[in-house]
């Protein structure tokens, strides 16, 4: 039975602005803002008690934002769909999209939906990994009570000509400190993003409380902007840019960004062209622009720490250039290339003598029976007690960690080769395995999810009984995977 949500609180100004590029308001910016408010009276005197003043204005906001993007021709909402779709083969995680009805330039009833869905998700993912079920009967509710006001608003709400202005100015991103700011904004003001942003300034606020240096404080902001993927599709900033210039060469520019940040840049050479930058963490070379650097002194033999952004064609020095510090950092180099190189060879080998990447077994001594056919002696020693006491393990071997060893989660996994498979213990347990509560190994998880070995996920909902439970998730796995990966 829904209850009535009490209090008075009321989405403000700031909250609206703060998605938004530019600062100074006007007439266009109050209605939206009323429509976001009307959302939200609607939705706390409709909503079940659990959905708490932050989430209800959380979707007040996200989908009202939404409305102003359709309305105005943003691109943001078209730009997820069509990344969504290049990377996952459909255009809206969980809700089919019937391309005859489908309005790419108008409001459409399940793309609310989805944005319900994953504001919810995204409050329900601060308590507990599990996944919200999309076709819950509040989250249908609350998206047709929204679609409704939608639906009286449409055509009387003003264009926002924000992003017009800056498509019609592109081509002064074709400069990189230009673009670079624009960027930084929109990473931080986009409505898609704002559980990213809100989770970098978090950490960006601990490691300046722990007492960062000033350089390494700058660094981090820049950096950020280009190394968190961001919104429910998961891609980088500059890839959601891509589809939203019509402009060809920045485009094509962001298209073909690159980043990289480490602690082991070391400056060897300095030409006409920039300063030469070696990688020592895995000697890699990038040319970065002078105009980029400011130095009035260096050193080949010192490391340096810092961000570099491959823009239209050239590296940029992004954030500041410091000093790395450590009495070890040789050995420390050393060190990761030894485990990266040990952990490819042990994939290789493992692949070589075994021909493929995943093994079950019951007990560990059937595990230690595996390994010493090929190695003289297996060393449990490091092993925890619950560990070497648990049952039904899997061996996974991956290039980027080697191999790994799990217990308990073999007879969760369908795979010709594994007898311990049980379908009921599957049905119950295997979604939490893909969304990460029982292991954290990523690469393990997504191997599962791309091969489809997990066909018993699904979801457990009374609600459901006019969607297929097991359908829904089964057509998503890679996406729900990845929607778990922090």
């Amino acid at each position: 039975m829904l209850k009535r949500v009490t209090g008075k609180k009321t989405i403000k100004m700031q909250d609206w602005m703060n998605l938004h590029l530019y600062s100074n308001t006007s007439y266009i910016d109050q209605e939206y803002l009323d429509v976001a408010n009307e959302i939200y009276s609607t939705l706390r005197a409709l909503c079940p008690a659990e959905y708490k003043n932050d989430l209800i204005k959380d979707i007040a906001l996200m989908s009202t934002a939404y409305l102003e993007d359709v309305v105005s021709d943003f691109g943001i909402w078209n730009s997820f769909g069509e990344l969504n779709q290049k990377k996952y083969g459909r255009r809206l995680p969980f809700f089919d999209v019937d391309e005859g009805d489908y309005l790419k330039d108008n409001i459409n009833l399940v793309d609310v939906k989805f944005i319900v869905w994953y504001v919810t998700q995204q409050a329900h993912s601060m308590q507990t990994e599990d996944l919200m079920n999309p076709w819950g009967l509040n989250i249908n509710a609350i998206a047709i009570d929204i679609y409704t006001i939608f639906v009286d608003k449409f055509e009387d709400l003003p264009i926002n000509d924000c992003w017009a202005y800056l498509r019609d100015e592109s081509k002064k991103y074709h400069q990189w400190y230009p673009f670079r700011e624009m960027c930084k904004a929109f990473f931080y003001s986009n409505y898609l993003f704002i559980y990213q942003s809100r989770r970098a300034k978090s950490e960006l606020s601990k490691s300046i409380n722990k007492g960062a240096n000033h350089r390494l404080e700058y660094l981090l902001v820049e950096a950020t902007t280009f190394n968190v993927k961001v919104g429910p599709v998961d891609e980088y900033v500059y890839q959601w840019l891509a589809k939203m210039f019509d402009d060809k060469k920045l485009s094509s520019a962001l298209e073909n960004m690159q980043s990289r940040f480490s602690n082991y840049f070391q400056i060897v050479d300095k030409t006409e062209d920039g300063y030469l930058f070696i990688d020592r963490d895995d000697d890699s070379e990038y040319m970065v622009a002078q105009e980029s650097i400011i130095l009035k002194k260096w050193s080949a033999d010192e490391y340096y720490f810092t961000h570099l952004v491959l823009f239209d064609g050239k590296w940029y020095l992004n954030g500041a250039l410091g000093n790395s510090t450590g009495k070890n950092i040789e050995q420390d180099i050393e060190q990761r290339k030894a485990t990266r190189e040990n952990a490819r060879i042990n994939y290789s080998t493992f692949l070589e003598d075994n021909g493929r990447p995943i093994f079950f077994f019951k007990t560990f001594d059937e595990v230690i029976a595996f390994f010493s056919k090929n190695t003289d002696k297996f060393d449990a020693s490091g092993c925890a007690k619950e560990f070497l006491e648990g049952d039904y393990y899997v061996v996974f071997a991956h290039p980027k960690i080697g191999i790994a060893i799990y217990p308990n989660i073999a007879l969760l996994i369908k795979h010709k080769e594994n007898p311990y498979y049980k379908k009921s213990e599957a049905e119950r347990m295997s979604l939490a395995l893909l969304c990460g509560s029982i292991i954290k190994d990523k690469y393990l998880i997504e191997y599962l999810a791309t091969n489809k070995l997990l066909p018993d996920a699904r979801l457990e909902s009374i609600q459901m009984r006019a969607v297929n439970c097991r359908k829904v998730v089964q057509e998503n796995l890679l996406y729900i995977a990845k929607l778990f990966q922090k």
